[in-house]
């Protein structure tokens, strides 16, 4: 059985083909697979293994660690805890780190005696 983050990193797989308009069988095509496995892959039936993630992020131009980042991180029980996205569709933690840094000068302030 698959766990939660499996699932969790195969529906963001999901998600990023529909942002690129991409279907599993164009996925397929570029991995030179059955449709059927990277359809087993994607709806959870099968596992995939990390050197597998990595060629379906090659084809689809993103990183692991970057699609690792829109899942969010294991919660106490296991479970995948989602990061809580603006209505826009920014993460918090994204509008947060903005506002900040407009708050922080340009450059750092200089020391009269430093050595």
């Amino acid at each position: 059985m698959r766990s939660d983050l499996d699932a969790a990193v195969a529906a963001e797989l999901r998600a990023e083909l529909a942002r690129q308009q991409r279907s599993k069988r164009w996925m397929a095509a570029a991995l030179h697979l059955p449709p059927s496995t990277v359809n087993r892959w994607l709806n959870g039936t099968t596992a995939f293994s990390i050197s597998e993630l990595d060629a379906m992020c090659r084809v689809l131009d993103v990183t692991i660690a970057d699609l690792l980042g829109r899942i969010g991180s294991p919660g106490p029980d296991g479970g995948v805890v989602r990061r809580r996205r603006s209505s826009a569709g920014i993460s918090h933690r994204s509008s947060l780190r903005r506002r900040i840094g407009s708050m922080v000068p340009d450059r750092p302030p200089v020391l009269a005696n430093a050595a």
